[in-house]
């Protein structure tokens, strides 16, 4: 079993308030977790460096093909270098891109689906772009 709960989510959903409210319930401390604090407790499974890292090459050259082959490894990265349970942002589906697993389910201990109205993400989404 693995040590990622992901927290899949359409964007504009609240997967970032989730996140917080989370990592302070783990922390369970008597004050509020920083904003910058919440990288100790959380991550995001796409951010462009990691694949640089392990592709020795800028993410922007790599193609879907090269990214989604990636994907498990970068995974497994996250995994490793966590200290515990980490909680990790995605909007990916559950499934495949181009022949490879969205999701790395060995490194896996969990899923939270978050869930809101759309129409509240269509007004989210309005203010946001």
């Amino acid at each position: 079993m693995g040590n990622i709960v992901w927290l899949a989510s359409y964007p504009k959903s609240g997967n970032t308030w989730m996140r917080a409210f989370l990592a302070n319930l783990v922390a369970n401390r008597a004050d509020p977790l920083k904003p910058d604090e919440l990288k100790d407790y959380c991550d995001d499974e796409a951010l462009p460096e990691r694949f640089t890292a392990l592709a020795g090459r800028p993410s922007h050259e790599l193609g879907f093909g090269e990214i989604a082959a990636l994907r498990p490894r970068v995974h497994a990265l996250i995994a490793q270098r966590a200290r515990g349970t980490r909680l990790v942002k995605s909007h990916n589906m559950t499934g495949s891109g181009d022949g490879h697993p969205l999701y790395n389910w060995q490194v896996t201990a969990g899923a939270i689906c978050v869930v809101r109205n759309p129409l509240d993400v269509a007004v989210s989404m309005t203010h946001r772009f």
